[in-house]
């Protein structure tokens, strides 16, 4: 991400959010904020599917929440 050239980000308009990110560390936002830009992907779990904000209508976030671990009943030890 870093060593992308600024004349490679300045039509995507996330120049300066890429820089706030990395400046603050915040690695994730700044790596997120890159893909958008250069329509590279970064997949570090090839085995999971990739949802962005563009892939995510409301339907499937519904359906998507109610199924995550959080929803599970406990069943407490044994």
């Amino acid at each position: 991400v870093a060593r992308t050239r600024p004349s490679e980000l300045h039509a995507s308009g996330l120049l300066d959010d890429i820089r706030t990110a990395l400046l603050e560390e915040r690695w994730g936002d700044a790596v997120a904020a890159w893909m958008r830009a250069t329509s590279e992907v970064v997949d570090v779990y090839p085995d999971e599917e990739i949802v962005t904000h563009e892939r995510l209508d409301h339907d499937t976030a519904s359906m998507e929440i109610r199924l995550a671990p959080i929803f599970e009943d406990d069943e407490g030890p044994s």
